[in-house]
């Protein structure tokens, strides 16, 4: 129907398992982040069935603990939504805690290497 490519944050390949990685906020349920979620798993469930191998996407959730508000209903309607693939084991998520120092330290040290 359509050529669309997905490129993916990380590419791991073990003796047993393919794995694909994305990492994203923890509050990226927009449609559009939605979307662009639902074509990764496609895309790898395709790959998963002409290759005949064992492939999974691994989405890392970064929380931070400055965010402005909460979000977990849009959390909650990301693990409702993508139940199958959880299932299928075409999907895992991971979750990373990142502090407000973190975050300060690691723009600070891209300020420092783009001089």
């Amino acid at each position: 129907i359509m050529e669309r490519r997905v490129i993916f944050d990380c590419y791991l390949k073990g003796t047993d398992v393919e794995r694909f990685v994305e990492v994203k906020h923890r509050d990226m349920t927009s449609p559009m982040a939605m979307d662009s979620l639902y074509i990764m798993l496609s895309k790898i469930h395709l790959y998963r069935q002409a290759k005949n191998t064992n492939a999974e996407l691994i989405l890392v959730l970064v929380s931070t603990d400055f965010d402005q508000e909460s979000r977990s209903s849009r959390y909650e309607r990301l693990l409702e939504s993508f139940q199958p693939a959880i299932a299928n084991k075409l999907l895992r998520i991971e979750h990373v805690q990142v502090s407000q120092e973190e975050a300060q330290k690691g723009i600070e040290e891209r300020q420092r290497s783009l001089l």
